[in-house]
């Protein structure tokens, strides 16, 4: 990865990976030259933002004291067919006038937060004031454009780096990352809240999320999926994306966005759309340098899910052969193969789950207590039903993390390519276990669809209802 904070990174070339995936259509967004790298993207309204160090006409080049090029951020508009303009620069001269690192524009589109070095001029940069650091710098916009950017509170000029702003939708919380020597390893994820409009000390977001390794680049999704890059969850190599759910228990155990995105080399700065169909990520999968992808999700269609089926395995057995007896001593004995007996003409019974059972119907003599002779002798195999089986709480409360796994599926000689699952919000995820928060009471219909990886005009769907309290 290129060099944004000198001392986060070191930059590794990973062998090409193709990107050309089963559900996923991976392209690389040609904005820079072959030598340059583009990185950071960040999405609103129509435009695409992102940083780079390409040199342009329009920005004067300045080098830092490695003889690398300076980023700039810049800027494409998403056109009516889905493609991109032509990059132009994002003019930034009083917030960031030379390395930004990446950017975040509030929702009403008046202040923006940047990641950038302390120092303000050339002369600073060849002197070496303060150009070993970059901290988090806002700017608010006013009829003459971006004003002068102030840096956070909590920004350290020759201590540690801070960078990489993402906010949660309210703009009230901000994850960040920082390299300080208090963090739990070498880079960490930091969160610090607006109160009275002030931000408060940041706080390390903790153990769950953070490792020895970094954590870096945070995107917090408005389905409060707080999306962010590490290299320490042993992924497939280098940098991978993973996200993690705020429930009222706190941050879950953050899992791996998915396989067809994640390779073998550095995958890192993500944004994903609100109806989660497509997104944005930097990576040096083709090495050396790094470069934005975009991807679109190609999700199988299920035209009818069933109803889930929970298997009870429970029975009513009779006998209603020739032999009767008259004697009030002489009664019919079941056993049912899984340890249990019982008594009668007719009987219920519930087995411990599927299986192969050898049943066998007796006459026994109460009085002597012994089986005289036996009437009927066969085995029984007890299926499950083939389906998709989701399991998952029936009933959960609003903002509680929900645990969705369809791992105990009985689904006979079809066999799955990936799952596919809508979670009746609106959101949508795959993966053979997924983790959700249900923002609004409500009673939601969640369903799971899979498609058979040798025959893919085949599926499988199964539905379930999720009860949402307060």
């Amino acid at each position: 990865m290129a060099r944004l904070f000198t001392i986060f990174f070191l930059v590794i070339w990973m062998p090409v990976c193709s990107l050309v995936a089963q559900n996923i259509k991976i392209q690389k967004l040609k904005f820079g030259s072959s030598t340059s790298s583009e990185m950071a993207p960040f999405y609103k309204d129509s435009v695409l933002y992102f940083s780079s160090n390409k040199k342009n006409s329009w920005v004067v080049s300045y080098y830092d004291q490695n003889k690398e090029s300076l980023y700039h951020i810049y800027q494409v508009n998403l056109l009516s067919d889905s493609s991109f303009s032509k990059p132009s620069p994002f003019m930034l001269e009083k917030v960031s006038p030379f390395n930004t690192g990446s950017i975040y524009i509030s929702k009403d589109g008046k202040e923006c937060y940047v990641t950038k070095n302390h120092f303000d001029t050339y002369k600073e940069a060849l002197r070496g004031k303060n150009n070993e650091f970059m901290g988090i710098y806002s700017s608010y916009k006013s009829a003459t454009g971006w004003d002068k950017a102030v840096g956070m509170p909590f920004n350290s000029l020759r201590d540690y780096n801070t960078g990489q702003p993402t906010f949660t939708p309210d703009g009230n919380t901000m994850f960040f990352v920082s390299d300080t020597r208090y963090g739990q390893g070498k880079c960490d994820i930091f969160y610090s809240e607006k109160k009275n409009g002030t931000w408060t000390d940041a706080q390390n977001l903790g153990k769950v999320i953070n490792t020895v390794g970094n954590e870096v680049f945070p995107y917090f999704h408005p389905s409060g999926k707080l999306f962010f890059a590490s290299d320490g969850y042993n992924g497939k190599g280098g940098l991978d994306i993973y996200y993690s759910v705020k429930g009222v228990d706190g941050w879950s155990t953050p899992l791996a966005y998915d396989d067809d995105i994640n390779s073998e080399g550095n995958d890192f700065g993500f944004y994903l759309s609100e109806d989660e169909t497509w997104g944005v990520f930097a990576s040096n999968r083709n090495g050396p340098n790094d470069k934005l992808y975009r991807f679109d999700k190609v999700v199988p269609t299920f035209d009818s899910c069933r109803v889930q089926i929970e298997d009870s395995f429970c029975y009513t057995l009779f006998e209603d052969g020739p032999y009767k007896s008259d004697q009030k001593n002489l009664v019919y004995k079941w056993s049912f193969g899984d340890g249990v007996t019982g008594q009668g003409d007719t009987i219920d019974h519930c087995f411990p789950g599927p299986g192969s059972f050898h049943i066998k119907l007796d006459v026994y003599d109460l009085l002597t207590k012994v089986e005289l002779f036996t009437v009927a002798e066969y085995d029984v195999d007890i299926k499950r039903s083939q389906q998709i089986y989701i399991k998952a709480k029936k009933t959960v409360k609003v903002n509680e993390l929900v645990t969705l796994d369809v791992s105990q599926s009985f689904l006979g000689d079809f066999v799955p390519k990936d799952y596919y699952w809508q979670l009746g919000d609106g959101s949508s995820q795959k993966g053979i276990t997924i983790q959700h928060v249900f923002k609004e009471k409500g009673t939601y219909l969640v369903s799971c669809g899979a498609v058979s990886s040798d025959k893919p005009q085949q599926k499988m769907c199964s539905s379930v209802e999720i009860i949402v309290t307060e």
